[in-house]
C-alpha cells in the first residue's frame, strides 16, 4: 500500500454516527482479505488496542459482530496474535 488509509479509516471507528462506524469497519474486514491490508493494519500498532477497547464500549450489537470478525481476521495474520496479547483482551 502505497499511503496509510488504516490511520484514516481507524479515526472513524470513534465517529458518533452508527453507520459510519459500521463502513470503517467493514472497509477494513475488505481489506483485510488481502495479506498486504492485513499486514498494515496489525503493523498499524494503535489498531488492536482500540479494537479491544470497542469491545466493552460499542453498544450497537451489528457493530460489535463487526469488531469481533475484524480481530479474529487479525488474529489470523502474522504476528496479529502476539498483538493481541498484548492487550487486556485476555
Amino acid at each position: 500500500m502505497e499511503k496509510n488509509y488504516i490511520d484514516d479509516i481507524s479515526k472513524l471507528i470513534n465517529d458518533p454516527v452508527d453507520i459510519i462506524r459500521s463502513y470503517s469497519y467493514k472497509a477494513m474486514l475488505y481489506l483485510g482479505e488481502f495479506r498486504d491490508g492485513a499486514e498494515h493494519m496489525i503493523e498499524y500498532k494503535k489498531l488492536i488496542p482500540d479494537l479491544v477497547d470497542k469491545l466493552i464500549e460499542e453498544k450497537v450489537e451489528s457493530i460489535l459482530i463487526l469488531v469481533l470478525e475484524l480481530i479474529k481476521k487479525l488474529l489470523n495474520g502474522e504476528g496479529g496474535t502476539l498483538e493481541v496479547l498484548q492487550t487486556p483482551a485476555i
